[in-house]
């Protein structure tokens, strides 16, 4: 059996930078705190997956209007459908703010 903490994975994945946490010692760290930077986490992977698709696509080719109009989708699914939703945390703010 492979050790999961030794391994490499088998394909990159983006590097998330969790800034620290000071409720995380000491306290108890509610569940829903927990949750909402693991929803958190998946919105941003989402977010550079489709980013990283668009360009592949040829999206900076694109005219001006329509590169305004893919951002404001963008702020539409993300920021507001999926981040706005959850509480504050380190995590959360973080990924809002990225």
């Amino acid at each position: 059996m492979r050790d999961p903490w030794h391994s490499t994975p088998s394909s990159p994945t983006p590097t998330i930078v969790i800034p620290h946490q000071p409720h995380a010692f000491g306290h108890q760290v509610s569940f829903e705190h927990k949750k909402n930077d693991v929803l958190a986490v998946d919105a941003f992977r989402d977010f550079e997956a489709e980013i990283h698709s668009w360009k592949w696509k040829g999206g900076l080719s694109e005219p001006p209007h329509r590169l305004g109009a893919f951002a404001d989708y963008l702020s539409e699914r993300y920021m507001c459908q999926r981040l706005d939703p959850l509480r504050g945390s380190a995590v959360v703010t973080s990924i809002r703010k990225r």
